[in-house]
């Protein structure tokens, strides 16, 4: 049977929580529903040769030749063996978390007390925090990590603002894992403040990417610990005074602290809850599987129905039992709701509202009250812990002030000068809230343009038929790549371009021989019948520049 699929657009998840004993996650973990299936389907891999960093990436991908099998690589598979790039790595002590700028600009937030060993244990040792980013599609692709978008058969273009891996080891070697709770804020530079991106993360056992909510956007200045979750683009921060000039490992751990705990408050404050609403007899409704915490401001998403008020205009009844090739749910505000309703290309959208069935209603309206009032005890709570961290971070940097006070006036200068170049600037990143360690990716679905489909072979200079593996075009002038692998017979390959524009590219042989793809190769490109490819000045790039290089000297 073909199962559905719809789309989730789920807020910021829950931060750190800050001690022991304090965990109110109880409340929703027994009554967390099982997960549902996996909203991805074909795995390929983008490209593009432009090298900027925090440059939008446009990839394009196409659905396969009709009445054609389609090759299926491995899940991650690096095109060029060995150029995939390597995380940096960084010590930290766990208890004491961790605050980085990396080269490129990316700020990461590391919370204190954040991380649990295999068994669930937490762990406050000392750990290693492994890094890797790709900030433009050159990195994405050399990278093997899929980024295919495949629904109901019809590929879709992803445009990307970036990727990164990210994973902690004890000083063991061995994973660990983010506590029930604790969250990761990772700030990358962006080159726009559009909103419009959506944060996935690579799911490893289904093999598929699997939609976590929205990026955040803001402004920030340089060593300013911004808001992990803004829910809109806000001004430029006062600088906070931080105690890096004093040079005090306690100040520093309490300064962390206090800042982890002005982002949970800030969350808690701003979390609404929709109150359960009752199931309309006459209405028609909808039951979709869904993670417990798929839209957060519901209380039991388990149990939620989606209701279609009767008399709606062109909504038919028999559309409850109809097998959709797609079913979107996505929120506009307070409790509206939008369903979209997809099948051979024909688009249906409805206002929807969330409601409780039967027995439902009461479970949920209980739970509402149960969730309702542990969240402001726990938002007292940790009111209360930053009051007291703040009066303790007060009396000692005071202390140390009287003796360090040449360092003090420096700093504040320093900081205020900052202050005033971010502002003038406007630097601007997007945030993603990392609730597991692993690969995330900022991107949204993005309109292709018409392409047309051709068959090349190609052939060494003495006439011989290669053997391929895959073939990479780089569209010039917007920022695209295509990768397409061998067909499973013969030795040709299927692809799709744009014949007014010039392309680029790499081929790749079976035995791993690469040989650069010149703009006069595909311009004679026909689309009847097998083009032949004449493969020239074969080589083995040894690192991402090599080859970014003699890429753009074929431009």
């Amino acid at each position: 049977m073909k199962k559905n699929k719809f789309n989730i657009n789920p807020a910021p998840v829950t931060p750190d929580d800050i001690e022991a004993g304090k965990n109110f996650e109880a409340f929703h973990n027994k009554y967390q529903a099982t997960q549902r299936g996996s909203l991805l389907r074909r795995i390929g891999l983008p490209l593009a040769a432009v090298a900027a960093a925090a440059i939008v990436i446009i990839v394009l991908l196409f659905k396969a030749p009709d009445g054609e099998t389609k090759m299926v690589a491995q899940f991650i598979e690096p095109p060029i063996k060995g150029l995939e790039r390597t995380y940096e790595e960084i010590s930290f002590v766990a208890a004491e978390g961790l605050k980085l700028d990396m080269p490129s600009g990316t700020i990461i937030s590391v919370p204190a007390n954040a991380f649990v060993d295999a068994n669930g244990n937490p762990y406050t040792g000392p750990a290693k925090l492994k890094y890797r980013e790709y900030t433009d599609a050159l990195s994405i692709a050399l990278s093997g990590i899929p980024m295919t978008y495949d629904s109901a058969g019809v590929a879709y273009t992803f445009e990307s603002a970036g990727m990164f891996d990210m994973m902690v080891e004890s000083d063991a070697s061995t994973p660990l894992a983010l506590a029930n709770g604790a969250v990761v804020s990772v700030g990358m530079p962006a080159t726009s403040e559009d909103n419009g991106f959506n944060v996935y993360e690579l799911d490893t056992t289904t093999k598929n990417w699997a939609l976590r909510g929205k990026d955040s956007i803001a402004p920030v200045a340089e060593d300013i610990e911004p808001e992990p979750a803004p829910t809109k683009i806000a001004a430029t921060p006062k600088p906070k005074e931080e105690p890096a000039a004093l040079n005090d490992a306690k100040l520093q751990r309490l300064y962390n602290t206090i800042q982890v705990i002005g982002d949970s408050i800030n969350y808690y404050k701003n979390l609404s809850l929709l109150k359960p609403m009752r199931a309309s007899t006459e209405g028609h409704h909808f039951n979709l599987e869904m993670k417990y915490n798929a839209f957060p401001e519901l209380v039991r998403n388990d149990l939620v129905s989606w209701e279609v008020a009767a008399f709606t205009k062109d909504f038919e009844p028999n559309f409850r039992t109809t097998r959709w090739d797609s079913r979107v749910v996505t929120r506009i505000k307070g409790d509206q709701y939008n369903l979209q309703l997809i099948k051979a290309g024909v688009e249906r959208n409805f206002a929807c509202k969330p409601v409780y069935q039967g027995q439902h209603y009461a479970v949920a309206v209980k739970y509402y009250d149960e969730v309702s009032a542990a969240n402001q005890e726990r938002l007292a709570y940790i009111e209360q812990r930053k009051k007291e961290l703040q009066a303790e971070y007060d009396a000692y940097k005071k202390e140390l002030m009287a003796s360090n006070k040449e360092a003090v006036v420096k700093q504040e200068k320093q900081l205020e000068n900052q202050y005033n170049l971010n502002t003038s600037q406007n630097n601007v990143y997007r945030f993603v809230s990392v609730s597991r360690m692993g690969i995330w990716n900022i991107d949204r679905i993005y309109e292709q343009p018409e392409y047309v489909k051709a068959e090349t072979e190609f052939v060494d200079s003495k006439g011989k038929v290669l053997t391929m593996h895959r073939m990479i075009l780089f569209e010039q002038g917007v920022q695209a790549s295509f990768e397409f692998f061998k067909m499973p017979t013969g030795n040709t390959m299927r692809f799709m371009y744009n014949p007014n524009s010039s392309y680029t590219g790499l081929g790749i042989t079976i035995e791993g021989k690469v040989f650069l793809i010149r703009p006069s190769d595909i311009k004679p490109i026909k689309t009847e019948g097998i083009n032949t490819i004449k493969a020239k000045d074969f080589f083995l790039p040894k690192s991402e520049q090599e080859l970014r290089d003699k890429l753009d000297g074929l431009a």
